[in-house]
């Protein structure tokens, strides 16, 4: 009946004074279907354990980070070995917990449908897919693929399963100092910690300024990592300003070769490559399909016979290069790097290599030029009719473009894209318009060219002056 949504189950209680949490938990299992009923999807991987890590929580006592898994499919058992096929990574599970609040209690095994706590998971992050090997994994990708007569290749059958988490891209950045250098290196292991119970989370480390820089979502977000930092490992750490995340793009596709040699002890290193950077308009590319090889002749016999390990040098040697840009030192994005030619003299090391081709990736930045891209958002706003005149035309001051206006009940909804350097406290000046009586929800939704005198504005923001 609940099934069907014939019958909806309606239970009363209050949270701050503990009044019905019982009851709502037990009707939770009494009245809403059982996990095992939602898909079969999982079930490709037979008597194979399957499961997503859906939090990650550092506790001291039982020997370091807990891992909570929804299990889709099959059994887990207390030492066994399993497979994240998010990293491509295998991991070894010690104890296994069930969790009834804050009361963990050991036990052998979990079935399906069931939550686990694993101890000992030291790879495992939020969003990750686990099952019990590789083999595993790809053969219930080729039992999907059949069961649902896929045209497709297997590889489609990643997305099916949702092997990775989708995480938003950053929008706000901002330094992290110690208290003091004797507290650096308790800093950087909290923030190991917290990137592993939250992805959204984005440590770096900006080796001209020698400051840790953290990324995330918000203000709210970046100020609650704070607190967490101070109550839970007790180190009071100062964040600097807030920052925008900004990118830069090339305005011209730019052709050029470099040739390094040097001598290292008694090693002679050389190195020539011959690299373009392409822009790309209004198209979202991925990491992996950066790097593009040139299809003539001559150059595709050259680069067919690159090595593999110098291969993945060249990539790293692209993402360092393309991780700053020559304007206000944000990352590049909307590229193509297009490799043509690469010669490597015997006994040349992997760095040489790497750091050859982020030089010229650097210099053929500085010849195409760049222009400053700013990330906007999609904004909703719900509040009361009689506010609705001020709020209007508070985002008319923001650059706001309203995309629709409707009801929602007896309040108006608006919904608009706006930039989000322009959001910067507004939900204090929202507060403030409305009484407190209007809400907001902001989502990314892409990086959008600046105009000359905005663009001078964010140079302005980020160096100050």
């Amino acid at each position: 009946m609940v099934k069907e949504r014939n019958v909806i189950p309606i239970v009363l209680g209050s949270s701050y004074k503990n009044i019905g949490i019982q009851s709502l938990m037990d009707a939770v299992i009494l009245y809403l279907p059982s996990p095992n009923d939602r898909s079969k999807l999982f079930s490709s991987f037979e008597d194979h354990f399957c499961g997503r890590a859906f939090k990650v929580k550092h506790d001291k006592r039982r020997g370091g980070p807990l891992t909570f898994v929804r299990l889709y499919n099959g059994t887990v058992k207390k030492g066994q070995k399993i497979f994240n096929i998010t990293r491509r990574e295998s991991d070894q599970i010690g104890r296994i917990y069930v969790a009834y609040a804050d009361d963990f209690r050991e036990v052998d095994t979990v079935e399906n449908g069931n939550i686990a706590v694993l101890a000992g998971l030291k790879k495992t992050m939020s969003g990750d897919l686990l099952t019990t090997s590789q083999t595993a994994y790809d053969k219930a990708k080729k039992i999907t693929s059949k069961n649902l007569n896929m045209s497709h290749t297997t590889a489609d059958a990643d997305n099916l399963f949702g092997i990775s988490a989708k995480i938003p891209e950053p929008v706000f950045f901002c330094s992290i100092e110690p208290p003091s250098t004797a507290s650096q290196q308790a800093l950087d292991q909290a923030l190991i910690e917290l990137q592993r119970e939250d992805p959204s989370l984005r440590v770096t480390y900006n080796l001209e300024t020698g400051q840790t820089v953290l990324a995330g979502m918000g203000e709210l977000h970046l100020e609650i990592i704070r607190d967490r930092i101070l109550k839970e490992y007790k180190i009071d750490a100062d964040l600097g300003p807030l920052q925008i995340a900004y990118r830069e793009t090339p305005l011209v596709k730019v052709e050029d070769s470099l040739r390094v040699d040097t001598k290292i002890g008694n090693v002679k290193n050389s190195v020539l490559v011959r690299l373009s950077i392409i822009p790309v308009e209004d198209t979202v590319i991925s990491h992996e399909n950066i790097l593009k090889f040139d299809k003539l002749p001559d150059n595709a016999s050259n680069i067919a016979s690159i090595f593999p390990k110098h291969m993945q040098a060249i990539r790293q040697g692209i993402d360092v290069g393309l991780n700053q840009g020559p304007k206000i030192g944000c990352q590049i994005i909307n590229v193509h790097v297009m490799l043509h030619w690469l010669e490597v003299g015997r006994g040349t090391s992997e760095t040489i290599i790497s750091s050859t081709v982020t030089q010229l990736i650097r210099k053929l930045l500085t010849e195409a030029g760049t222009c400053i891209l700013e990330p906007v958002m999609s904004l909703e706003v719900v509040c009361p009719s009689e506010h609705f005149s001020a709020i209007l035309a508070d985002l008319s001051r923001r650059r706001t473009s309203i995309n629709n206006i409707t009801h929602r009940g007896k309040n108006k909804v608006l919904f608009a894209t706006t930039p989000l350097s322009e959001l910067l406290g507004y939900s204090t000046d929202l507060r403030t318009l409305s009484s407190g009586t209007a809400s907001f929800a902001l989502e990314f939704l892409e990086y959008r060219k600046m105009s000359s005198v905005e663009e001078e504005g964010a140079i302005k923001n980020v160096r100050g002056f």
